[in-house]
């Protein structure tokens, strides 16, 4: 069972910041699809998913989800699909909206536990 947690505040936020609307999708629909498959592929009977985003001075974003254990070198994730080279631009497209809007994140695995967690500044539309 997956349970979602999401503030209706991301409208807003795209309102109020200069930040484009299909890049908040890419982001977005790309940290929701390696959770949903990272919980997929966890062998235990707890599959959750928790999502954090708060609008203030930022947009802070926040991942969660059950999975099994993840290596992360030089900040990515190498796929373990077949084909490699078919897969794995998720993170590099969450990489680069993030880059463009100046972000910063962070990710992690610890206990059967992954997160990332984002932090974009914004300047507020005069």
């Amino acid at each position: 069972m997956f349970s979602f947690v999401l503030p209706s505040i991301l409208k807003e936020t795209v309102a109020l910041v200069q930040f484009d609307a299909s890049d908040m999708v890419v982001l977005l629909s790309n940290l929701l699809d390696n959770a949903i498959e990272a919980c997929q592929q966890y062998e235990k009977e707890d599959k959750t998913i928790h999502v954090t985003a708060i609008a203030q001075q930022a947009f802070f974003i926040s991942i969660r989800n059950t999975s099994k254990p993840v290596v992360i070198l030089n900040d990515s994730i190498p796929t373990t699909k077949p084909e490699p080279q078919l897969h794995g631009f998720g993170l590099v497209n969450i990489h680069l909206i993030l880059e463009k809007y100046h972000g910063e994140h962070t990710m992690f695995y610890e206990n059967g536990w992954f997160q990332f967690t984002a932090d974009i500044p914004f300047t507020p539309i005069s």
